[in-house]
């Protein structure tokens, strides 16, 4: 039996390395599609019905279609395999590119070697030839939403708001559901790699998107802080992580869902854009900035756009001169909030979650992680100790 298996998965190998070759797409997704449809898949994308070989584009484009089937709630384990793996529900970057090659193959391109920029929540590819961005959220995500996302910043662009747009293809609805990811279009900008965005400029930013956006409210949907960080640490306690590091993140959790509903908002509820921060400004050639990323734009306390970079000051070594500079562009300043203990700890919970889920990943992280863990009760107030970003 075994020697069988061991037959079976080295002929699996010689059909993935032939496929690199062959079909010109990279092992990665090769080895997935194959594990997913098959040892036939590349007998058949090799050769039509009446056994003549097929060239290059077709072989992708045949490919691409046996890709085409649905996988949302499939469990893969750390290989990739379909499994029973008991935690996450694993989201990879294959699947993700392949959900780009999906959608680039209806707007009739053969698939290109696409640039990855991001891989995170969401995965960003640059298709450099047409001038696009290719953003893939999860199978997971509602498609209503990231279509009301796409329309909120078509309505502050034309209200002129500086960000990156959607791309105008009018032969694509957007978003485009596929079995492996929703996919938007954006425009691709060249960036000045030089351009470093000041405080007092990303301050001027976040004044300008809240003043600008304010009659878009109607658009988007409320608040939700706490779903993204549950399903976090839900996730780590299924995957046997140990208490210690659990444990005082879902204490702080509790008491953050009793103190967000005593708010007092004192800038008042409106457009936020949700993850205001520098990596989220793209400083192009003759420093013009462009506000990107709206997958966590809603309804909510305005203060909480300004939460980041009293972190970045906090817990990153930002200057006091820099952040007092950040203050002075947008008008306030967050320290003087009775909400700003509560806003920090929940943006800390926030980031600290979002690290667990590479636990065991690199020595350097999990000493990271518990490094957050262990301070992150500490005073909003004094200086903090120092993290170090990943």
């Amino acid at each position: 039996m075994h020697s069988v298996a061991a037959r079976r998965l080295q002929r699996l190998e010689v059909l993935i390395q032939s496929a690199v070759s062959a079909v010109g797409l990279p092992g990665s997704l090769c080895r997935v599609a194959a594990r997913r449809s098959g040892l036939g898949w590349l007998t058949s994308c090799l050769r039509d019905g009446r056994g003549h070989d097929l060239d290059r584009a077709n072989r992708r484009r045949c490919l691409l279609r046996r890709w085409q089937r649905p996988t949302q709630g499939v469990r893969f384990d750390s290989d990739g395999d379909p499994g029973q793996r008991v935690g996450r529900v694993a989201w990879k970057e294959s699947d993700a590119r392949m959900a780009a090659f999906d959608v680039l193959v209806r707007l009739g391109v053969d698939p290109p070697d696409l640039e990855l920029l991001r891989f995170g929540e969401n995965a960003l590819y640059a298709f450099r030839e047409r001038r696009l961005v290719v953003r893939v959220a999860r199978p997971s995500t509602e498609p209503a939403d990231v279509a009301r996302t796409v329309e909120f910043v078509r309505r502050i662009a034309a209200h002129g708001m500086p960000v990156s747009e959607p791309a105008d293809l009018p032969e694509l609805a957007q978003p485009v559901v596929t079995s492996t990811g929703v996919v938007t279009l954006w425009t691709l900008h060249d960036v000045d790699e030089g351009c470093r965005v000041s405080a007092p400029e990303l301050g001027g930013l976040v004044r300008q998107f809240h003043d600008l956006a304010a009659p878009e409210a109607d658009l988007l949907g409320a608040w939700e802080p706490f779903g993204l960080i549950r399903a976090r640490l839900a996730a780590a306690e299924r995957d046997g992580l140990d208490q210690s590091l659990t444990g005082p993140l879902v204490d702080l959790l509790a008491s953050l869902e009793t103190a967000v509903d005593r708010l007092s908002a004192r800038l008042g509820v409106g457009v936020m854009h949700g993850d205001m921060h520098y990596g989220n400004v793209l400083c192009l050639p003759g420093r013009r900035l462009l506000l990107i990323d709206f997958d966590q734009v809603c309804r909510g306390p305005r203060e909480w756009d300004l939460v980041p970079n009293l972190v970045t000051v906090r817990r990153f070594g930002l200057a006091e001169s820099e952040y007092q500079a950040f203050c002075a562009a947008y008008g306030f300043d967050l320290r003087t909030s009775p909400d700003a203990e509560t806003l920090v700890r929940l943006r800390e919970l926030g980031m600290v979650s979002w690290l667990l889920q590479q636990y065991g990943t690199s020595a350097v992280i999990d000493d990271e992680i518990r490094l957050r863990i262990g301070t992150i009760g500490e005073p909003v107030g004094p200086p903090a100790t120092r993290w170090h970003a990943h």
